[in-house]
């Protein structure tokens, strides 16, 4: 499988929504998330992302398509240390329409969230 883009996941949402009209509301929390704030040296195969809505029928729909999700309802979860109140409100968006809203977590959620997880963007 070859690396992803923001721009090829939000294709791939695009025709998601209107394939199957169900709206799609999704916070990217990952690398991807790094890509579209301009960081293209940090490369993935996956997307981790926050979806409001059926979690198991997007993650269908991306393994259709051969990509490795991890998606989740409640991505201040995915750690014993919860994200700090408000990183929903203070994401970016990235695409905003009728049936596709797009997020990017906010540079400093992003930072903790790395800090959450111990990992670093190499």
């Amino acid at each position: 499988m070859s690396t992803l883009t923001a721009d090829h996941i939000i294709a791939l949402l695009t025709n998601y929504t209107r394939q199957t009209g169900a709206a799609v509301d999704v916070l990217l929390v990952g690398a991807l998330a790094l890509q579209a704030y301009g960081y293209q040296e940090r490369l993935t195969r996956d997307v981790d992302a926050e979806v409001a809505g059926s979690v198991e029928a997007l993650a269908g729909f991306f393994s259709q398509h051969q990509i490795p999700a991890d998606l989740t309802e409640n991505f201040s979860g995915w750690s014993i240390v919860a994200m700090p109140p408000g990183y929903r409100d203070r994401a970016t968006d990235l695409v905003r329409q009728a049936q596709l809203r797009v997020r990017l977590l906010a540079p400093v959620d992003f930072i903790i969230a790395k800090l959450r997880s111990e990992s670093v963007v190499n």
